[in-house]
Parts: C-alpha cells; structure tokens; sequence
C-alpha cells in the first residue's frame, strides 16, 4: 500500500518496517525495499560529500594561494630585500657587492631573491663619496629589458661610516 501523501519520508519506512515484521510472507519484498531505500540514501550521501570536496578542490585550484599585493608591490617587496641584503653585505665587508650572485654565495639572500618578481635579473650598482654610499637596485620590469620606461628602480643612502 503506498504511504499517504500527507506522511514523510520517515513515517513511510517505519511503516514498511512494521509492516514487514507483522507480515512474515511479505518480509522478502520489504526487507528488499528498505534494503534499497538505505541504500539508496547512503549512496546520496557519498555523492553529495564526493561533489562537494571536488568543489573545494576546484576553487582552490581555481582561485589558487592568492597574494594580497598586485605585481608591482611584489616586485618593491624584492627589490627592497635586496638592498636591506646589499646594506648588510656592506656593513659585514666594508664594500658592496659585485652582483646579487655573490649576495647569494654569502648567504645574504636566497637564490629566488636574486631574480625579479617577472623572472628578469636584479642588478646592484653602488657609488661610494666620502659621505655616503648610494646603492641602487635595478629590475628590468616585464619587459625584461634595462633602461625602459617600466624598469623598477631602488635607491638606497647611507652613511659612509668609519
């Protein structure tokens, strides 16, 4: 007999489940039906949780670890940590560096540090006056190409000290 269609879902299989216990010879067929509807329900439950994880996996992926700043303020962020790592080499030496290659080789900067954000080398320049040191710091920009409009450019003063 199907359920009336005022009862859930709910009372519906306790019905059947007390109708198959009071009917021994219809207990086959209910056994079988509830034995479906379970089944049914847990295979809902697993595609439901399998479609949600791979919506979180595809925004993850889609979305990815985003940074907070734009290129640019990545590219300032490289740069400064060059001239905080050519300052350093400076007070540690007495002079600046050659290249940001001998800054890696004395470990004031990793390897990744030595190239700009958009893959292009990091080049230091200092000039040294009775006064002070000037350090700069020059990247390429996109263009990867020296002397263009859109090079980034970092210009450090210090005392020259003792």
């Amino acid at each position: 007999m199907p359920p009336a269609p005022s009862q859930s879902p709910g009372s519906a299989l306790r019905q059947d489940l007390a109708s198959a216990l009071l009917n021994p010879e219809d207990m086959d067929t209910r056994i079988l039906r509830l034995s479906v509807v379970a089944f049914s329900l847990l295979l809902g439950l697993a595609v439901t949780a399998v479609s949600a994880a791979f919506g979180l996996l595809m925004l993850d992926l889609l979305t990815g670890p985003t940074c907070r700043y734009p290129a640019h303020r990545r590219e300032d962020l490289k740069i400064h940590a060059v001239a905080v790592a050519t300052q350093e080499f400076a007070l540690d030496r007495g002079r600046c560096p050659i290249s940001t290659a001998e800054l890696v080789d004395g470990r004031y900067l990793r390897a990744a540090g030595a190239r700009s954000f958009y893959g292009g080398p990091l080049v230091v320049s200092c000039w040294k006056s009775p006064a002070e040191t000037l350090v700069q710091i020059r990247s390429p920009g996109p263009d990867h190409t020296f002397d263009t409009t859109d090079d980034l450019l970092d210009v450090t003063e210090r005392d020259a000290g003792p």
